[in-house]
Protein backbone atom coordinates (compact mmCIF):
# COMPACT_ATOMS: atom_id res chain seq x y z
CA UNK A 1 0.00 0.00 0.00
CA UNK A 2 1.16 3.42 -0.75
CA UNK A 3 0.93 6.43 0.97
CA UNK A 4 -1.39 8.01 -1.27
CA UNK A 5 -3.50 4.92 -1.15
CA UNK A 6 -4.30 5.12 2.86
CA UNK A 7 -7.71 6.62 3.42
CA UNK A 8 -8.68 8.10 6.60
CA UNK A 9 -12.37 8.64 7.85
CA UNK A 10 -13.29 12.05 9.02
CA UNK A 11 -15.68 11.17 11.89
CA UNK A 12 -17.72 12.87 14.73
CA UNK A 13 -18.40 11.54 18.18
CA UNK A 14 -21.23 11.79 20.07
CA UNK A 15 -20.31 10.55 23.51
CA UNK A 16 -22.84 9.82 26.43
CA UNK A 17 -21.44 10.12 29.77
CA UNK A 18 -23.53 10.63 33.21
CA UNK A 19 -23.24 13.88 34.91
CA UNK A 20 -22.28 12.86 37.84
CA UNK A 21 -18.92 10.90 36.22
CA UNK A 22 -18.52 13.92 33.82
CA UNK A 23 -18.32 15.95 36.76
CA UNK A 24 -15.11 13.13 38.10
CA UNK A 25 -13.08 13.57 34.77
CA UNK A 26 -13.98 16.57 33.54
CA UNK A 27 -13.68 17.71 29.47
CA UNK A 28 -9.95 17.11 30.05
CA UNK A 29 -10.55 13.03 30.23
CA UNK A 30 -13.16 12.48 28.05
CA UNK A 31 -10.81 10.89 25.76
CA UNK A 32 -10.03 8.14 28.35
CA UNK A 33 -13.65 8.00 29.19
CA UNK A 34 -14.31 7.35 24.67
CA UNK A 35 -11.75 4.79 24.45
CA UNK A 36 -12.70 2.38 27.07
CA UNK A 37 -16.35 2.97 27.17
CA UNK A 38 -17.14 2.70 23.24
CA UNK A 39 -20.37 1.34 23.76
CA UNK A 40 -21.34 5.45 24.60
CA UNK A 41 -20.05 6.33 21.57
CA UNK A 42 -21.93 7.23 18.45
CA UNK A 43 -19.46 8.22 14.88
CA UNK A 44 -21.11 10.34 12.64
CA UNK A 45 -19.38 10.37 9.51
CA UNK A 46 -18.19 13.75 8.13
CA UNK A 47 -20.26 13.65 5.14
CA UNK A 48 -23.54 12.55 6.58
CA UNK A 49 -22.61 15.33 8.91
CA UNK A 50 -22.08 18.00 6.27
CA UNK A 51 -25.34 16.98 4.59
CA UNK A 52 -27.56 17.27 7.59
CA UNK A 53 -25.10 20.37 8.85
CA UNK A 54 -27.67 23.01 8.50
CA UNK A 55 -30.22 21.25 10.99
CA UNK A 56 -27.41 20.71 12.92
CA UNK A 57 -27.18 24.52 13.61
CA UNK A 58 -30.50 24.88 15.47
CA UNK A 59 -29.11 22.73 18.62
CA UNK A 60 -28.12 24.79 21.28
CA UNK A 61 -24.69 23.63 23.03
CA UNK A 62 -22.20 25.10 25.00
CA UNK A 63 -18.81 25.66 23.83
CA UNK A 64 -16.31 24.63 26.34
CA UNK A 65 -13.58 25.95 24.55
CA UNK A 66 -14.87 29.59 24.95
CA UNK A 67 -17.01 28.68 27.85
CA UNK A 68 -20.45 29.75 26.53
CA UNK A 69 -23.67 28.77 24.81
CA UNK A 70 -23.66 28.50 20.81
CA UNK A 71 -26.26 26.75 18.35
CA UNK A 72 -24.68 24.17 16.49
CA UNK A 73 -21.10 22.13 16.97
CA UNK A 74 -17.95 23.28 17.44
CA UNK A 75 -16.72 21.30 13.74
CA UNK A 76 -12.78 21.12 14.88
CA UNK A 77 -13.64 21.04 18.55
CA UNK A 78 -16.46 19.74 20.77
CA UNK A 79 -19.12 20.95 22.09
CA UNK A 80 -21.60 19.99 25.20
CA UNK A 81 -25.09 18.59 24.65
CA UNK A 82 -27.37 19.24 27.57
CA UNK A 83 -31.00 19.00 28.45
CA UNK A 84 -32.16 21.98 26.31
CA UNK A 85 -30.22 20.63 23.24
CA UNK A 86 -30.61 17.43 23.65
CA UNK A 87 -34.72 17.64 22.93
CA UNK A 88 -34.08 19.91 19.83
CA UNK A 89 -31.86 17.43 18.83
CA UNK A 90 -34.19 14.04 19.80
CA UNK A 91 -36.58 16.03 17.56
CA UNK A 92 -34.16 16.04 14.37
CA UNK A 93 -32.96 12.91 14.74
CA UNK A 94 -36.16 11.78 14.55
CA UNK A 95 -37.22 13.62 11.43
CA UNK A 96 -33.88 12.23 9.45
CA UNK A 97 -34.21 8.69 10.40
CA UNK A 98 -38.02 9.19 9.84
CA UNK A 99 -36.93 10.45 6.04
CA UNK A 100 -34.16 8.30 5.64
CA UNK A 101 -35.96 5.16 6.53
CA UNK A 102 -37.79 5.78 2.83
CA UNK A 103 -34.38 5.79 1.30
CA UNK A 104 -33.30 3.01 -1.09
CA UNK A 105 -30.73 0.08 0.33
CA UNK A 106 -28.00 2.10 -1.35
CA UNK A 107 -28.55 6.30 -0.16
CA UNK A 108 -26.97 8.31 -2.66
CA UNK A 109 -26.69 11.94 -1.95
CA UNK A 110 -25.26 14.97 -3.11
CA UNK A 111 -22.26 16.34 -1.45
CA UNK A 112 -20.22 19.20 -1.75
CA UNK A 113 -18.70 20.54 -5.42
CA UNK A 114 -15.65 19.43 -6.18
CA UNK A 115 -12.53 20.58 -8.60
CA UNK A 116 -10.09 18.22 -9.95
CA UNK A 117 -6.28 19.46 -8.76
CA UNK A 118 -4.66 21.54 -11.38
CA UNK A 119 -7.23 22.00 -14.48
CA UNK A 120 -9.79 24.60 -14.97
CA UNK A 121 -12.14 24.67 -11.91
CA UNK A 122 -14.93 26.00 -14.58
CA UNK A 123 -14.93 23.38 -16.95
CA UNK A 124 -13.90 20.30 -14.43
CA UNK A 125 -15.93 20.51 -11.19
CA UNK A 126 -18.90 18.37 -9.97
CA UNK A 127 -21.09 17.29 -7.21
CA UNK A 128 -19.48 14.94 -5.00
CA UNK A 129 -22.13 12.36 -5.00
CA UNK A 130 -21.62 10.52 -1.17
CA UNK A 131 -23.62 6.98 -1.19
CA UNK A 132 -24.44 5.25 2.11
CA UNK A 133 -25.85 1.98 3.55
CA UNK A 134 -29.85 2.49 4.85
CA UNK A 135 -29.04 0.19 7.31
CA UNK A 136 -25.66 2.08 9.19
CA UNK A 137 -27.16 5.41 8.56
CA UNK A 138 -30.53 4.55 10.25
CA UNK A 139 -28.54 2.37 13.15
CA UNK A 140 -26.70 5.63 13.75
CA UNK A 141 -29.58 7.77 13.71
CA UNK A 142 -31.18 5.48 16.33
CA UNK A 143 -28.19 5.65 18.72
CA UNK A 144 -28.04 9.05 18.35
CA UNK A 145 -32.12 9.23 19.24
CA UNK A 146 -31.32 6.72 22.19
CA UNK A 147 -28.46 9.01 23.56
CA UNK A 148 -30.70 11.75 23.09
CA UNK A 149 -33.33 11.11 25.08
CA UNK A 150 -31.40 9.92 27.91
CA UNK A 151 -29.93 13.40 27.89
CA UNK A 152 -33.30 14.92 27.89
CA UNK A 153 -33.91 13.21 31.51
CA UNK A 154 -30.98 15.72 32.80
CA UNK A 155 -28.97 12.66 34.38
CA UNK A 156 -26.60 12.52 30.83
CA UNK A 157 -24.63 15.02 28.98
CA UNK A 158 -23.56 14.51 25.16
CA UNK A 159 -19.88 15.54 24.27
CA UNK A 160 -19.53 16.13 20.66
CA UNK A 161 -15.64 15.88 19.41
CA UNK A 162 -15.29 17.18 15.96
CA UNK A 163 -13.08 16.53 13.13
Amino acid sequence: MQKEDIIIALVHDFILISSRKFEEISLSGIFNYKDSNQENVVQLHDDMFGYMQDSLKWIETINPDKNESALGFNYYGRSIIEKTGAVKLTKLMKAWYLMFSEAPEEIILTGWYMWVEDEDPRTTGAYDKLSFSRKEVLDTLSRMIEFSIMVESGEYKMIYLGI
